[in-house]
């Protein structure tokens, strides 16, 4: 996943690189870049925040904002760099194990639904929230409806898998 961030950087927050990044809660209070994702019509999800020091949250909920619990994921790999002037960019990666496993396994492609969304902190501390889709008129990452983006397998894909068994 990369999120690219565009204007005049100066003004914005940006976490410098850290030499030991780790898992961390309350990363939207600063600059961080978030994943929504959902599986098909389920009510749960999965959420991920990175911040561009490099630290990484991964919770998993039940349901709206409900039974929330910690995402046994692999550590998150996340690189930010200065392409050009006035273009900053994060990349993560991460191994999401069981939690990405396809209901009625890998002969049942199933869509993922994702919100892509960041908080951006500028100078002067002030928070600016920013979405794929904000489904409300305030921003709620987690509200269903924002879940917009469709991250689908393509059929060649799904019969591959099955010829492979």
């Amino acid at each position: 996943m990369e999120f690219a961030v565009q204007g005049e950087l100066s003004r914005l927050r940006l976490a410098p690189a850290s030499p030991a990044p780790q898992r961390r809660v309350d990363l939207w209070r600063h600059t961080c870049f978030e994943l929504f994702a959902r599986r098909g019509a389920e009510r749960g999800y999965l959420e991920f925040n990175f911040a561009p020091n490099g630290d990484w949250a991964a919770w998993a909920f039940d349901d709206y904002r409900s039974g929330g619990r910690e995402l046994r994921a692999a550590p998150v790999g996340i690189t930010t760099r200065s392409a050009e002037a006035g273009r900053w960019t994060l990349r993560a990666q991460a191994e999401l194990g069981p939690a990405a496993a396809q209901p009625g396994g890998a002969d049942t492609p199933v869509t993922w639904w994702l919100n892509l969304a960041a908080v951006i902190e500028s100078e002067d501390g002030g928070l600016s929230y920013w979405a794929a889709h904000h489904a409300g008129a305030r921003p709620d990452f987690h509200d269903r409806s924002s879940f917009c983006v469709a991250l689908r397998p393509t059929h060649a894909a799904a019969r591959s898998r099955a010829q492979a068994r």
